[in-house]
């Protein structure tokens, strides 16, 4: 069976690993991260996310996860204020083009 999922969903590098007890487990492979010019670097506020900083640079807050897997945020609930972030060249990831 085929699933098919948008390009701005995190799971577009997703795939199933199937268990031998018939257990399934959905999994991605990060964002490789390649830099760029018109890469950005934004300095963490007090009330910044991940889903607001996806907005603000790329006008779609569901990229938010873009953001996690080029700045190896594990927990995205849980921004560190004065911490430089790296806002990728949206353009320059070839998964969401």
């Amino acid at each position: 069976m085929a699933i098919s999922v948008r390009k701005d969903n995190p799971f577009t590098t997703g795939y199933v690993i199937n268990y031998t007890q018939g257990d399934a487990s959905l999994e991605r492979t990060p964002i490789v991260y390649v830099p760029s010019v018109n890469d950005r670097l934004h300095v963490v506020k007090k009330y910044d996310t991940l889903w607001d900083l996806s907005f603000d640079y790329y006008g779609n807050s569901k990229y938010w996860w873009v953001l996690a897997d080029i700045n190896d945020i594990i927990n995205p609930f849980e921004l560190t204020s004065n911490t430089n972030l790296i806002i990728p060249d949206i353009a320059r990831i070839n998964i969401l083009l």
